[in-house]
């Protein structure tokens, strides 16, 4: 039938094209998971969530599935934190779940205690810490960090660090970058600095509040702004204070 297309007119031709396309709508349809199939997953995650916690959540969002793995994944949150959103991955069958939720709320710990550490920093900041491995199958929310790390084969934890550009003097970020390092002595990884302007650091900050995933675009968003990123090992900043030096008379 394609083949003798170009014998009729071209009235009939867009009539078959129009008709080719519903029909290739109907068959991607039908390949697809109905909107009960969606609805009963989400639901499903939510009951695995309450009874995994212990807690009220709500799943926002169907994020789509793996027929891969047989799993699916969605997005969702405590009732008794609105403000941190979390992804979940759960088996078709939803007898095993992994999730995000013990690593927000100890990020969130993390986050607050290193913000606590350089309180008396007079410029501008913004702090940020993600864990390096976020899913997890711990159901205690209220895990510390020690225990976090423990049960967690990637250790390291991702400092992101903004500060006002126009305030920025290497022995006072070289002072912070200390007091971050030994806030949680148990705590290594990597303190990424970045120099920027109050008005893009407040983007930053309102789209990382709103991500339910740590590492985002936010990163890319201030790729010029980047000075380097700096290694801490339990409590302890290893880079000498001529690295920080340098990197900032090369920025």
């Amino acid at each position: 039938m394609i083949t003798g297309l170009h014998h009729i007119s071209t009235n009939q031709r867009k009539t078959v094209f129009i008709m080719m396309i519903l029909m290739l709508a109907v068959m991607l349809s039908g390949c697809g998971q109905s909107e009960e199939e969606t609805a009963s997953r989400m639901e499903k995650a939510e009951k695995l969530l309450n009874e995994k916690y212990g807690e009220n959540f709500v799943v926002t969002e169907y994020l789509g599935d793996n027929s891969r793995y047989k799993t699916f994944n969605v997005e969702a949150y405590a009732t008794a934190y609105p403000n941190l959103k979390f992804d979940a991955i759960v088996d078709f069958e939803g007898e095993g779940m992994q999730d995000s939720y013990v690593a927000k709320r100890v990020s969130a710990k993390v986050t607050e205690a290193m913000e606590n550490a350089v309180s008396d920093m007079s410029c501008s900041h913004f702090i940020y810490v993600a864990p390096l491995e976020t899913q997890s199958t711990m159901n205690n929310p209220d895990a510390g960090v020690e225990e976090f790390i423990e049960n967690h084969k990637k250790k390291d934890f991702m400092v992101y660090l903004y500060i006002d550009q126009s305030e920025a003097e290497t022995d006072r970020i070289n002072d912070c970058m200390g007091k971050i390092a030994k806030t949680i002595d148990c705590t290594s990884g990597y303190i990424t600095l970045f120099l920027t302007d109050p008005d893009m650091m407040e983007e930053v900050k309102e789209y990382a509040d709103t991500q339910r995933f740590f590492r985002g675009s936010y990163k890319d968003m201030t790729t010029e702004d980047l000075v380097g990123s700096f290694r801490f090992e339990n409590g302890v900043m290893q880079q000498p204070m001529e690295e920080l030096e340098e990197k900032m008379d090369n920025r």
